[in-house]
This record gives C-alpha cells, structure tokens and sequence, in this order.
C-alpha cells in the first residue's frame, strides 16, 4: 500500500493560499501548513482565518485529506543568511519584489524544507513577470499534484537560490482571482471566501485598500471584498499615484533638459578656450 504524499504549502489565510488548501483537500494527501509570524497588524486575524477555515474543510463531506498541526515561526527566530539575503538584495536591484521572499527562503533552508508551496496567482503580475524575465519556470506533474518549479539551468543563480525550495502551483499560477471566485463556489465554499484575510493594515477592523494585497486585489476586480470607505481611500491613492508618476517624469525631462544644456555650455567654454589659444599662437 502507497504511502500519502506530504505536501508542504505556506497558508498566510489569504485568499490564494487558502483556495489552494481547498483544492488540495480533494486529493489523499497531508497537508503540512506553515506559517512565518512577523508581527504585522493583521497576524491575529491571518490565524484566526486559518482556524476557521481549516475547520470547514475538515467537516466537509468530500474532504479527503489529512490536514497536520500548522508549523508556526517567528521572523526573529528564523537565523541570518548572507548568501539568500545578498541575491534577494541584488534581485531586488532589479524588480520590486517583497522582502518576505529573502525571509521565506531562509525559513525553508534554516529548517531543510525543499519542495514547499508559495501560492501565486495570474494576477500577481509583479511576481510571475519578474520569474519570467529571471529566469525559466518547468512544469512537473505527480498524478494529482500539479506545478511549476525554477529551472536552474534556464535561470540566474541568484533566482535560484532566493527562489529554488519553492513549488508554484497548477493551475493556480495560470488563473486569475476572479476565476479564483468561480472555483471556490463550484468546490462549494462560496462562503469561504468572506473568511480568508489580505490586508496586512486594517482599518477599523477592515481592509485598508492601500496596502500591497489590497492593491493587487483592487487591481483584480475584487472590490466586492471592501468596504465603500476602503474603495475610496484605494482610489485618492491611485490619483496620488497618477500625480507623483507625471510629477517624475517632468522632473527627469527638466533633469534631461539641463544635462543638455550644461554639456553645450561646457563645450561652448572648450570652443571659446581653443579660440583663445589659437589666437594667441598666431600673434
């Protein structure tokens, strides 16, 4: 008799993590959560979802898996690494990507976890366009478990060993969120989906609309999960952002503008120096 598959998945109670917990739950397999405690304003509240939510999925009839105790660790417990942090910081140089992943990398090799599951959908743009300009991903296939791993050997060294412990996976990497919607009521937790937490700066109890989640869930047509107040203070930020994007870009064409104008002006002072010296030569 097989023995089950352990499969290892970060669940931060968030909306994509937790479908993917959802979808795991169909198959004969052990889920092992895990869980980096950083101390945002929004901890609680990431754990209570997972409470609740682990819940219906173990009273749901067509529940086939085995969910084991969630593996919690404190941001300060997990030890330093030079290595992952200088190709996190060298990376970064390049891309916006969110500083969880250099802690999240030194948590899975700190603890000699390989394999484990980062839950990133289609519309996490910033993310999967950045792997795909670093580097290549490989589609693997283990009968009920789908999902895409670095290609070392088609990827940059430094891709490799910020982001080469993680399974990315299908087809959850190829799916956008408001499919995600449709998926979480055809596997009939609809109302799952009010349980799962985002937002890492609530307001009054609430999504801020602000903060980096809010904002790629904003910018995936997921309004429907904020409040009129939160919609409102998420659009004066995209205004703000419209503002200081064309305040930029005036100041590098000012910026252009002088550059230009201070090179013609240092070679009219050449020219002007060799006139004199010419002068002088013949006199």
């Amino acid at each position: 008799m097989s023995s089950v598959p352990t499969v290892k998945i970060f669940w931060s109670g968030g909306f994509d993590s937790s479908f993917r917990m959802v979808q795991l739950s169909r198959q004969k397999v052990a889920i092992q959560p895990c869980y980096v405690c950083v101390g945002r304003r929004s901890e609680q509240r990431e754990l209570h979802a997972i409470v609740s939510i682990r819940e219906d999925i173990e009273k749901n009839p067509e529940t086939k898996c085995t969910i084991l105790p969630l593996v919690k660790k404190r941001l300060e417990d997990i030890p330093p690494d030079r290595e992952i942090t200088e190709a996190y910081k060298r990376l970064a140089q390049q891309y916006h990507i969110a500083y969880q992943y250099d802690w999240l990398a030194r948590f899975c090799k700190a603890e000699n976890i390989f394999e484990i599951e980062l839950s990133v959908d289609k519309d996490d743009r910033g993310l999967s366009a950045f792997l795909e300009a670093c580097g290549k991903l490989t589609a693997i296939n283990e009968g009920c478990i789908s999902y895409y791993v670095i290609d070392n050997a088609g990827s940059s060294q430094d891709l490799s060993l910020v982001f080469g412990r993680f399974r990315f996976p299908i087809p959850l990497y190829d799916t956008t969120k408001k499919q995600l919607v449709e998926l979480y009521k055809e596997y009939g937790y609809g109302h799952v989906i009010d349980k799962t937490w985002f937002c890492h700066c609530p307001i009054k109890g609430e999504p801020c609309g602000t903060c980096g989640p809010c904002r790629i869930a904003m910018e995936a047509g997921m309004q429907f999960r904020f409040s009129s107040s939160a919609v409102e203070r998420y659009e004066k930020y995209r205004k703000r952002g419209k503002l200081r994007r064309w305040l930029e870009s005036r100041l590098r064409w000012i910026e252009l503008r002088l550059a230009f104008l201070l090179i013609r002006l240092r070679l009219i002072n050449i020219a002007r120096r060799m006139s004199i010296r010419l002068r002088l030569i013949d006199s």
